[in-house]
C-alpha cells in the first residue's frame, strides 16, 4: 500500500511565485501561483491515479471568500496533457478539490490577512498533494457552473473514498511515455470561485507546469517553473512556436467566457497539408457541442481524428467520441445536442479536445465556429483568423503504401516490393515509375516498376546477402505534381529490411516433458512448487492452460479439487521454473522469446505485495539477468492469461547456453500467490549466406552430366584451342601444358565427389 505524503510547502519553496509584479485586478482575483509537485497514488486496471499540489494567490484588490461548507469557496480541478508527434491532447482529469481554509502566507507581496475564511490581496495559500488527493473532499464537475462559480455546498459523493484512482487525476498507463522521445507532459490546475467570477476575473485562473516521468509507478518530477495565468494549451505553443493561439470570447449575462483555440499546419510535400487543432474551454458553462473548420470547397479531406478525455468515478457525462462530418465548405466535429442528451459529451469547462484532418489545399485564415451546447443567446461564436484549407484544385498524383515493406528477406533470394500510384486528377509521366535500390550504402540502381493493375506497381529486387543492408524507395512523376517519392524523404529516408531467416527453434506447450527444471536449487518456497499438469481451477488459479480446461501447462502447485484457494499456493519464498539449455549461438538481435503467463497476487490477507520475474542466463545458469518483472500492482497481476514477447539480446549474450527462469514468490505479508506458464517459444532469427554449389571441373561442357561427351569436347578443345572454355589451364597452375591433359584424364577416370 502506498502511503501518501501531504507535501506541506515551506515559505522558501514558493517565495516569489505569486505576483509581486502582477497587475492587480479590481475585486478578488484568484490565480494559480505554482504547481510544486505531482504525486502518484497507484494504478487500477491500467489507469494511474495522481494528485497535483497547488499554491493559489489573490492578485486582486479585495479579499476572496474561502468559507468551508458553503457555496463561497474555490473548487480546484487537476489535469494532465501530452505533446506528442506535434499534437497536444488532454490525457487525464480529476474531480474538484473543495477548498476549506486559508493560511494567508505573506509570500506573494504585502499580505496582512489572517488565517481563516478569506484570501487577502497579495496573500497565497498552499494545498499539498495529499490534500488535493484527499478523496472525501473531491466533488464532481457536473455540479459546478464555471461561468458564475456556483455549485452545491453539499456536493455529490462528499466524504466518499475508494481505490487508488477514485476521483483523482486519472491517466491511462498507455498514455505515459516513461522514456520520452517526442513526448512532453504538463499538469494544470484552475481555481473557480463565485466572487472571482462575479468580478469578471475568471479567465486567468489556470496555470501549467511541465513534468517528466521516470517510471510508471513513481512520482513525476517538475521541469522548469510554473507558467502562471496561462491555461495548458499555451504549453503547446511553448513547445512548438509555429502553433497559433486564438482567444474566442462571448458574453454570458455580463460575464466574459473564453475558449482558446490552437492551430498548427504542416505541409506534407505531397500535395496535402495536415491541420491539427485543439480547443480548450476555460470558463464556459454553456460548453461546446461542435467545432467547425471552413473549407474552400473542392477539397479532398482524409485522416480525420478526434481525441477527447475520459470522465470517471461517477460523473454522469457520456464519453462517446465526437463524430466527423464534411460538406463542400465545412468540416465539423460534433457531439449530441443538449436537447438530445443533457449529459452528452460536450466540451465542458477545464477540458481540451484535439482535432486533426488532412486536406489537399494550403492554409488561409478563415472564420471557424464553435457551436455552444446549452441553450442561450446565440448558438455559435466565431473563431477568427483560423488557419484552414483554402479552395482545393485538381488532385495531384500521389504515392501510397500498397503493403508494409518486408521486415525480413531470405539471403540471396529475390523479393517483391509494390506501391500504389494513384494519378487522381493528374497524369503519370510515361516510364517515370521506378524503384531505386541499393545495397551496402552504395549507389542506387534504377529498376522500372511494372503496372499490375488497380494502380498497383511492383518490381523484383535482387537478393541481398547478410551484410548488405538493402534499401529502396519509390519515385514517380505527375504532370502536375512533379516528382513524388515514397517515403517522402527518398534517398535520405528509404525503406530498408533485415536479411536473414526466422524459424521457431524451440517450443513447448507443456504436453510432453522437454527438460524443464521445476523447483530449482536456492528456492525457499515450502508450497506451490512448479509442476507440469492440468491446472486445477481456484479463485486465483486458472482452469487448464491457454488452450482450454484440459490443456496442460506449468503451474505453481495443484491442490485437490474443491480445496480452499490457498491450499497449495506459493508460500514461504520463491519457486523457480527453469528451461532446458537453448542454443542461440549465431542468432541475431531480432530473435524473440514468447510465452503466456498467469499471475495472481490480488487475494489473501495482504494482497498486491509480490512480484513475478522472468530472468535470462547466457552461461547455463551461472548468472542471471532480469528481463521482465510483473509488479504486484500491475493490471496483469490479478489473474488472466497474458502473452509476453522479449528480445533476449537486450539482456544477455546470445550463446549456446541460454536458459530462461520463471520465478514466483511469496515474500510479502501473506498474499495468495498463484502462477502458470504456457506456450513457450523461441523464434530464432539469424543469417547465413547461401553457399555456391560446387562445380565438377571435368564436366567440360557444363551440362550437369559427366559422360563421354565431356571427354570428346576436352580433346577437341585442347587440340584445337578453339573451344568455349576460358583457357585450358585445367589444374590452375598458370601454365597450359601436358599436365593439364593428364589432370583432366585423372579427373574423368576417377571423378571427385563434386562430379558424382
Amino acid at each position: 500500500m502506498i502511503q501518501r505524503k501531504n507535501r506541506l510547502l515551506s515559505a522558501a519553496a514558493v517565495v516569489g511565485t505569486c505576483a509581486a509584479g502582477a497587475l492587480a485586478q479590481t475585486g478578488p482575483d484568484v490565480i494559480v501561483c505554482a504547481l510544486p509537485a505531482t504525486d502518484y497514488w497507484g494504478q487500477v486496471n491500467g489507469i494511474n491515479g495522481y494528485s497535483v499540489a497547488t499554491t493559489s494567490g489573490n492578485i486582486g484588490t479585495l479579499p476572496l471568500a474561502w468559507n468551508s461548507g458553503t457555496t463561497n469557496h474555490p473548487v480546484i480541478p487537476q489535469s494532465m496533457y501530452r505533446w506528442k508527434d506535434g499534437r497536444f491532447t488532454m490525457v487525464g482529469q480529476s474531480w474538484l478539490k473543495h477548498a476549506f481554509a486559508t493560511i494567508d502566507n505573506g509570500i506573494c507581496g504585502s499580505c496582512s490577512g489572517p488565517t481563516g475564511q478569506q484570501l487577502y490581496p497579495g496573500c497565497s495559500d498552499p494545498y499539498g498533494t495529499g490534500l488535493n488527493g484527499s478523496q472525501g473532499n473531491l466533488g464532481p464537475k457536473f455540479e459546478v457552473n464555471a461561468t458564475t462559480g456556483a455549485f452545491n455546498a453539499n456536493f455529490f459523493a462528499q466524504g466518499q473514498s475508494g481505490n487508488a484512482i477514485f476521483k483523482r487525476l486519472q491517466v491511462a498507463r498507455t498514455d505515459i511515455d516513461v522514456v520520452p522521445t517526442t513526448s512532453r507532459y504538463v499538469v494544470e490546475s484552475q481555481y473557480i470561485a463565485p466572487d472571482d467570477a462575479a468580478a469578471n476575473n475568471g479567465r486567468n485562473n489556470a496555470s501549467w507546469q511541465e513534468i517528466r516521468f521516470t517510471g510508471l509507478n513513481s512520482d513525476p518530477s517538475n521541469v522548469g517553473s510554473t507558467q502562471r495565468e496561462e491555461p495548458a494549451i499555451f504549453a503547446w505553443q511553448a513547445f512548438d512556436p509555429s502553433v497559433e493561439l486564438i482567444p474566442v470570447d462571448y458574453n454570458d449575462g455580463g460575464i466574459l467566457c473564453r475558449f482558446w483555440v490552437g492551430a498548427k499546419v504542416v505541409n506534407n510535400n505531397d500535395g496535402t497539408w495536415t491541420y491539427t487543432y485543439a480547443v480548450q474551454n476555460m470558463n464556459s458553462d454553456r460548453s461546446a457541442q461542435a467545432f467547425i473548420v471552413p473549407l474552400g470547397g473542392s477539397n479532398l479531406v482524409t485522416n480525420d481524428s478526434f481525441v477527447g478525455v475520459q470522465y470517471h468515478s461517477g460523473e454522469p457525462y457520456d464519453n462517446t467520441d465526437w463524430s466527423f462530418n464534411k460538406s463542400e465548405f465545412e468540416a465539423e466535429w460534433s457531439g449530441p445536442t443538449f436537447a438530445e442528451n443533457q449529459n452528452g459529451n460536450a466540451l465542458r469547462w477545464n477540458t481540451l479536445y484535439s482535432f486533426q484532418l488532412t486536406a489537399n489545399s494550403a492554409p488561409v485564415d478563415q472564420t471557424g465556429k464553435i457551436r455552444l451546447f446549452k441553450p442561450g443567446a446565440g448558438s455559435e461564436i466565431n473563431v477568427n483568423n483560423l488557419p484552414s484549407p483554402s479552395a482545393g484544385g485538381p488532385l495531384p498524383l500521389a504515392l501510397f503504401e500498397d503493403a508494409a515493406p518486408p521486415s525480413l528477406v531470405t539471403p540471396g533470394e529475390t523479393f517483391i516490393v509494390s506501391v500504389e500510384i494513384d494519378p487522381r486528377d493528374d497524369s503519370l509521366v510515361s516510364n517515370s515509375a521506378v524503384v531505386r535500390y541499393r545495397k551496402n550504402g552504395g549507389a542506387y540502381d534504377t529498376i522500372p516498376l511494372t503496372d499490375v493493375g488497380g494502380n498497383i506497381f511492383e518490381a523484383s529486387l535482387e537478393g541481398a546477402l547478410c551484410e548488405d543492408n538493402p534499401e529502396w524507395y519509390f519515385t514517380a512523376e505527375g504532370v502536375d505534381a512533379g516528382v513524388i517519392n515514397l517515403p517522402a524523404g527518398g534517398s535520405f529516408a528509404p525503406y530498408s529490411t533485415n536479411v536473414g531467416i526466422s524459424e521457431t527453434t524451440f517450443s513447448d506447450d507443456a504436453t510432453t516433458d522437454k527438460g524443464w527444471t521445476m523447483g530449482a536449487p536456492g528456492d525457499t518456497a515450502t508450497t506451490g512448487i512448479w509442476e507440469r499438469a492440468v491446472s486445477v481451477p481456484t479463485g486465483a488459479q486458472p482452469e487448464g492452460g491457454v488452450a482450454g480446461p484440459s490443456d496442460m501447462c506449468f503451474v505453481t502447485g495443484n491442490a485437490p479439487v474443491g480445496a480452499p484457494d490457498g491450499d497449495n499456493d506459493v508460500d514461504g519464498g520463491t519457486t523457480s521454473l527453469v528451461s532446458p539449455i537453448i542454443d542461440l549461438d549465431g542468432a541475431e538481435v531480432g530473435t524473440t522469446m514468447s510465452f503466456f503467463i498467469w499471475f495472481n497476487n490480488s487475494a489473501g490477507l495482504s494482497p498486491n505485495e509480490d512480484a513475478f520475474r522472468v530472468d535470462l542466463s547466457d552461461d547455463d545458469g551461472g548468472s542471471w539477468s532480469n528481463a521482465l518483472t510483473i509488479s504486484p500492482t500491475a493490471p496483469e497481476s490479478n489473474g488472466g492469461w497474458f502473452r509476453y514477447v522479449i528480445a533476449p539480446a537486450a539482456f544477455v549474450n546470445l550463446t549456446d547456453s541460454v536458459r530462461v527462469r520463471f520465478v514466483a514468490e511469496d515474500v510479502g505479508n501473506g498474499s495468495l500467490v498463484e502462477a502458470a506458464v504456457d506456450f513457450f517459444a523461441v523464434d530464432f532469427e539469424g543469417c547465413a549466406n547461401p553457399v555456391e554449389p560446387a562445380t565438377c571441373a571435368c564436366d567440360w561442357n557444363d551440362d550437369g552430366n559427366l559422360n563421354d561427351q565431356d571427354f570428346f569436347d576436352w580433346v577437341n578443345d585442347f587440340v584445337s584451342q578453339t573451344g568455349p572454355q576460358a583457357g585450358y589451364d585445367f589444374n590452375q597452375d598458370t601454365f597450359e601444358n601436358d599436365q593439364d591433359w593428364f589432370d583432366f584424364i585423372n579427373c574423368f577416370v576417377t571423378p571427385p565427389v563434386d562430379c558424382q
